[in-house]
C-alpha cells in the first residue's frame, strides 16, 4: 500500500497546513465511507463530508482514494485505498453566483465574517458557524453566493470550499 507522509518543517510548511485545512472537512462518521477518504486528483486534494468541501491545489501528491492513518501536530499519515469511487464533485460547483463579497479575514475568530456572509444570504437561508470557523484562515476570501439557497463558494489563493447553507 501507498503512504504519503506529510511533516511539519521549517522547509515546506505549506503542504502540511493545507492538508490540515483540507482534512477538517473530511467525514469522521458517514456511513458512506468514500466520503471518509482524502481525494487527491492530478491536479487538486479534496475532502467532503456531504455539507461542506474543501479542495486546494495540489500535484505532488500520487493520485487515488486514501485513509487518513494518523494526524498529530508534528505529521499526517495517508494510506492509500483500494476504493477507486469518489463523489462527483463537479455537480457542486456553479457556473455563476448571484452576489460576490470580499471578506479580509484576520485571526480565528470568524464572527465578523460570519455577519457579512449571513446578511448577504436569502432570509430563509443560514449557515452553519462552525463550518465557515473550520474553512476561513487569515486573508483575503471571495464568496460567492446564490439567491436560490444553493452551496456558498469561498475562494482564497489556491483554497477552495464549498459549504452548503441550511434552512433558518
Amino acid at each position: 500500500m501507498e503512504t504519503i507522509i506529510i511533516e511539519k518543517n521549517k522547509y515546506n510548511p505549506e503542504n502540511f497546513d493545507l492538508m490540515e485545512w483540507a482534512l477538517r472537512a473530511r467525514s469522521k462518521d458517514s456511513p458512506y465511507n468514500n466520503i471518509q477518504k482524502v481525494c487527491v486528483t492530478p491536479k487538486r486534494v479534496i475532502t467532503t463530508d456531504a455539507h461542506r468541501l474543501h479542495t486546494f491545489k495540489m500535484t505532488e501528491y500520487p493520485t487515488g482514494l486514501y485513509s487518513l492513518v494518523s494526524q498529530t501536530k508534528k505529521s499526517i499519515v495517508l494510506q492509500k485505498s483500494e476504493e477507486t469511487n469518489y463523489s462527483e464533485i463537479k455537480k457542486v460547483f456553479p457556473k455563476k453566483y448571484d452576489k460576490k463579497l470580499s471578506i479580509q479575514h484576520t485571526s480565528r475568530d470568524v464572527g465578523e465574517s460570519y455577519t457579512k456572509i449571513v446578511r448577504a444570504l436569502p432570509e430563509c437561508l443560514g449557515l452553519n458557524q462552525n463550518y465557515l470557523d473550520d474553512c476561513l484562515t487569515e486573508g483575503s476570501w471571495k464568496v460567492g453566493i446564490l439567491n436560490n439557497g444553493g452551496p456558498i463558494r469561498l475562494r482564497n489563493c489556491n483554497k477552495m470550499a464549498i459549504i452548503m447553507p441550511m434552512k433558518a
